[in-house]
């Protein structure tokens, strides 16, 4: 079995992944920290959610397993995030 380093991964490297809800459509993926922000903000919204759920032990084990590139921000940055959101959708 391969090593993969994830430090040469987020260079730019695409990835081939299975689309959500697309007939399990193949396509290729790049990792987006701006995206996963606003994703994480999204789904604090729509789960209501309180802001220190980033910060608990579970989400982040969670997180280093499933995308260990995706720097986990703290509450206020997270507060900070769903505001913009806000502002977006408005």
């Amino acid at each position: 079995m391969k090593t993969v380093y994830l430090d040469k991964l987020s260079g730019g490297q695409k990835q081939l992944t299975f689309q959500y809800g697309d007939e399990n459509k193949l396509s290729t993926w790049k990792f987006d920290q701006n995206e996963s922000r606003k994703a994480l903000a999204n789904m604090l919204v729509v789960d209501e959610l309180p802001f220190s759920f980033v910060e608990s032990a579970g989400f982040r084990y969670y997180n280093s397993v499933t995308q260990p590139l995706f720097k986990v921000p703290c509450t206020t940055t997270s507060t900070t995030d769903v505001y913009q959101l806000f502002v977006d959708e408005k």
